[in-house]
């Protein structure tokens, strides 16, 4: 009964990275070689972020400054590079 109540209240978080992930390839793969600015909540970002990069992962959620700014680098759906840009 706990396992079955830790997995439902898990699911949503896995559920919520796997969307943002799919959509976030989605974008990528149809907008190639192109300049793509997204706006998310940062609970979002560090979870596609933490998809690429596992530093980024939840130390780096609680420094964030949210707002915060990030650019991020990709070759296809590789990141290279993620630069903070809000000071």
């Amino acid at each position: 009964m706990i396992l079955t109540l830790h997995l439902k209240m898990a699911n949503p978080a896995i559920m919520l990275k796997k969307r943002a992930i799919d959509q976030l390839k989605r974008i990528l793969n149809e907008h190639a070689g192109k300049t793509i600015v997204l706006g998310t909540h940062g609970d979002i970002m560090t979870l596609m972020m933490n998809y690429f990069d596992k530093q980024y992962d939840y130390d780096f959620w609680q420094s964030a400054t949210m707002p915060d700014i990030y650019e991020l680098w990709f070759e296809g759906t590789k990141l290279k590079r993620a630069t903070r840009k809000w000071n």
